[in-house]
């Protein structure tokens, strides 16, 4: 059971620390929304690339006076393009998921912090508890198996 006097000093800290909590949580999403808005942009813009390329290319495939090899040739770069565009995909996912790692362990870390330096700051420590203090806490230690 927790001493009434460590609860009431960990409650009088609460709103402070939820505010700042709701801060940085805040601030990240921010980052991460204009991040992924700066990304969406630049893949968007590969993909164009890649399939004004791959317009290209099928259009000169239409055409009647190419021979097997050069039919062959021009389905290879096509498939060519749409690997890069794979790896591109996989890259950009390999990508986010360390920034989203990095900066989420950096958060857990603020706000881990964060509390730490609350309960620092706070004056809280455990109390000495006398014999007197003891009478709502449970000291028949058979129970708890």
């Amino acid at each position: 059971m927790i001493h009434k006097v460590l609860a009431k000093k960990a409650i009088e800290q609460f709103p402070t620390y939820a505010d700042t909590v709701k801060e940085i949580v805040s601030e990240y999403k921010g980052f991460l929304e204009k991040a992924f808005a700066d990304n969406a942009e630049s893949v968007q813009s590969y993909y164009a690339i890649c399939n004004s390329i791959l317009n290209a290319l099928s259009n000169m495939l239409e055409q009647d006076d190419l021979s097997f090899d050069e039919k062959k040739y021009i389905i290879n770069q096509m498939l060519e393009v749409e690997s890069r565009v794979g790896q591109k995909d996989t890259e950009n996912k390999k990508h986010w998921l360390k920034i989203i790692s990095l900066t989420s362990a950096v958060i857990i870390t603020c706000i881990g912090g964060l509390a730490a330096v609350l309960g620092a700051n706070s004056g809280m420590s455990l109390p000495n508890l006398s014999s007197d203090d003891t009478d709502d806490v449970d000291n028949n230690y058979d129970n708890y198996e």
